[in-house]
Order: C-alpha cells, then structure tokens, then sequence
C-alpha cells in the first residue's frame, strides 16, 4: 500500500467577528475554523509596537465563541489575531484587529516634583539656573509637558513647553516600575536679571513645597518672600495627543537671591 502524504494544508482561517471596547476590557466574539481536524485555537495579544505575540486565551477545537480581555489597558493601542491549529501542527491565522479599552481621560499625576536654584557669587551666567525635577511613568500617548510659573506670587500662567523629544533628552532613564526621571533647567543664562550677582553668605540651592490641595506642606499663598530674595512658583502638568493631561503638580518655591 501506497504510504500517507503528510499533512501540510493549514485549518481553514478563523474570523474575528465582534469587538466591544469598555472601559474596563475588550470583549471579543469570533467563528472559530469550521475545519474538522482542528485541534485548539489560541488567541494571541501584542502591543501595536511591538513584534512580541502573547498568548491570553487557548481552547481546544471550536468550544469557545468569545472571551473578555480585561487585562489590556486604555494607555495602550493593542493588535490582535486568532490561530487556528490542527493535528499536524498546521495553522491558520484570522486578519489581525486593533482594540482598546475605551480611554476614560484620566491620567497619572507627576510625582516628586521639586526644584532647585542653582549658582553662586563668582559664577558666570550660564552657570545659573532653576532646575526643575520630577517623575512620570512611560506613557505612549505622552505629548510633552506645560511649566507653568509666577513671579513673586504673581499670576501663574504658562512658561515653557517641552514636547516629548526634549523631555525625553533631559531625562535620566527609566526609574522603577516603568517611570522616567527628569531633570529640566528652565532658565539657563541670562532669562532674567534676578540671576545674577548673588551674594555669598546666601546658600545657592533653597527649595520648599507649597500647596493648594491636601498634599504638600501647609503653607499657605501668598508666600512670604524673604528680604533679599525673589519668588519663583512652578508647577507641571503632562499633556497628550488625545488631549487629555495630567492633574496639576503641586506649587514647587523656589527663592532665589539677590543683593
């Protein structure tokens, strides 16, 4: 008798047939492959960006018609396919889809925000400046950053904006858990006279917290300016291409001396 050809025709293709993004998950519903030698299929996620399938759902021959993906999140643009296999191996995929949860607008506000002048008498004036620090996660939809700042408790108002090259040219890298760390001197040179001609006996870094909510110290505004100093207020907010940004930081003082 004649020996069996090996079997190297791949499962007729699986559909992905309904997807429903909500704000906690993304349910999905699909007609598996109709070919009766299939043995599972496997659903498979990854981040649009990335080359790396992950495997979040397998059941064997065609018992499951839907699964709920509650692990994805609203930051993220996700792609994802399902894989038809049958005994020998052979496979087959669906068109790959793209999903997310529906973003509710909300996003993480900047952590350790502080912010320090920095010079002393003898020091020309590109070695004077207020540098600005604070935390913030990875984020793709991240556009850059808005400053604002106040003079001597003047009103706040916007200062500078760092779009998201720039920022991330000053940043130190990746913190823990998926954070970056920022480091941005804001008035370098010669912005304004008050940096200049400091007098020796005035420590060249002085900062303090302020705040108009329930974190912070509990200083309250106006801030006193000590004599022989001026006031500089900042505060950052994140902005993102949706539009959406991240909650104000706290007031960040920073006193800076003059004769």
């Amino acid at each position: 008798c004649a020996a069996s050809l090996p079997d190297v025709t791949p499962p007729s293709k699986p559909n992905i047939t309904n997807i429903e993004p909500s704000r906690t998950d993304v349910f999905f519903g699909w007609a598996p492959s109709s070919s009766s030698d299939v043995e599972y299929h496997v659903f498979q996620r990854r981040i649009k960006t990335s080359n790396d399938w992950q495997d979040i759902f397998t059941f064997p021959y065609a018992s499951e018609l839907e699964y709920s993906d509650t692990s994805a999140s609203s930051r993220e643009i996700y792609e994802y396919r399902l894989l038809a296999y049958d005994e020998a191996d052979n496979f087959s995929s669906s068109i790959i889809v793209e999903a997310s949860p529906f973003d509710d607008g909300f996003r993480d506000s900047i952590q350790n925000f502080n912010g320090f002048f920095i010079g002393n008498t003898g020091l020309n004036d590109q070695n004077r400046y207020v540098q600005l620090s604070w935390t913030y996660r990875k984020e793709p939809k991240l556009a850059g950053f808005q400053i604002f700042r106040a003079v001597n408790n003047g009103v706040m108002s916007p200062f500078k904006y760092l779009d998201k090259a720039d920022a991330a040219s000053q940043s130190n890298g990746f913190g823990t858990h998926g954070h970056m760390d920022f480091d941005i001197n804001v008035q370098r040179g010669r912005p304004s006279t008050l940096l200049v001609n400091l007098p020796s006996n005035i420590p060249p870094q002085v900062a303090v917290f302020v705040s108009n909510g329930p974190r912070g110290s509990n200083i309250p505004l106006p801030v006193p300016v000590p004599r022989n100093s001026n006031l500089f207020l900042y505060q950052v907010m994140a902005e993102f291409t949706d539009g959406s940004f991240s909650p104000l930081t706290d007031i960040v003082a920073v006193f800076v001396p003059i004769r």
